[in-house]
């Protein structure tokens, strides 16, 4: 019978150490430290004050669409982020493409996801942030590296109008003080001059069944914070994903998307096409096929 337990126990540890490279095991168990989310955030405006240029979009047209996704978490393969980069750059009124978070699941999976979004998007724009998975591993400085900035903001500039969109950097659950404190002034500052203003980030704010509980959720608190901030600041939208799971909630005033997720491995996946207009702003859910 010790034997047996001998060799049970050195099974589990020889699958835990192999698992290593695919599964961050502390990771998943413990929410990516908060106190980081400040050094990510400072390291995000200095990459944002030498691209300065890449604030503006400009248009022809008044409408116009853009795509947006989440939960990629590419593994050894990326067919379905490959899918909905080409499915984006080949829709003519489509300005842009997202991406919001869970880029990977593993070690170097975030290169083969700029690989392939590199190699697929052609002169489209496309635009990502981080999500919990892409920070595991401590992968920071190798997103930091590949996608620059999880923390920024940029405008569309139609010919009567402009619109501002406000990326979030919510990969541990927490925006942090000097992040919340630049949204806070971003949103007095510059919401005035705008038609709409979109928030997009990874982690949802409506937890419904707290299916992903150990892996950095927003609190209560800072959610009461934020979604005061967004009613009060007259944010239209705010995207989110996180949960695999398509919701859509009218809170305050302030229209909220959950997104779906598009890994390989789902035999569903799903994005979202949104229509922005002179006064409205709706959004498509889509199957990816």
């Amino acid at each position: 019978m010790q034997n047996l337990k001998y060799i049970i126990a050195s099974i589990i540890t020889v699958t835990i150490f192999v698992a290593c490279d695919k599964y961050d095991i502390q990771g998943f168990f413990v929410s990516p430290s908060k106190e980081r989310v400040n050094e990510r955030f400072e390291q995000s405006m200095a990459y944002n004050e030498q691209h300065q240029n890449d604030t503006l979009i400009t248009t022809t047209q008044e409408e116009y669409l853009f795509y947006t996704a989440s939960d990629v978490h590419v593994k050894t393969t990326a067919e379905h982020l490959a899918k909905y980069i080409d499915i984006a750059k080949s829709d003519e009124k489509s300005l842009f493409t997202t991406i919001l978070g869970d880029i990977t699941d593993q070690r170097k999976g975030l290169f083969i996801a700029h690989d392939t979004i590199e190699n697929h998007k052609d002169n489209s724009i496309v635009r990502v942030l981080a999500g919990n998975h892409d920070i595991y591993f401590d992968q920071w400085s190798e997103y930091y590296e590949l996608f620059g900035s999880s923390t920024y903001y940029f405008v569309v500039k139609t010919p009567t109008a402009s619109d501002l969109f406000i990326a979030l950097d919510s990969s541990c659950g927490s925006l942090g003080k000097k992040q919340m404190d630049w949204l806070q002034q971003i949103l007095e500052e510059k919401r005035p001059q705008h038609r709409h203003c979109i928030i997009m980030t990874h982690t949802h704010f409506f937890d419904r069944d707290m299916s992903q509980f150990p892996t950095g959720n927003f609190s209560v608190e800072e959610t009461a914070t934020l979604t005061n901030l967004f009613t009060k600041n007259n944010v239209n939208l705010v995207i989110s994903g996180h949960d695999h799971h398509n919701e859509t909630y009218n809170f305050n005033g302030v229209q909220y998307l959950v997104l779906d997720d598009i890994q390989d491995l789902d035999p569903e996946p799903t994005y979202f096409v949104v229509d922005v207009k002179k006064d409205t702003i709706t959004f498509e859910r889509t199957l990816l096929k």
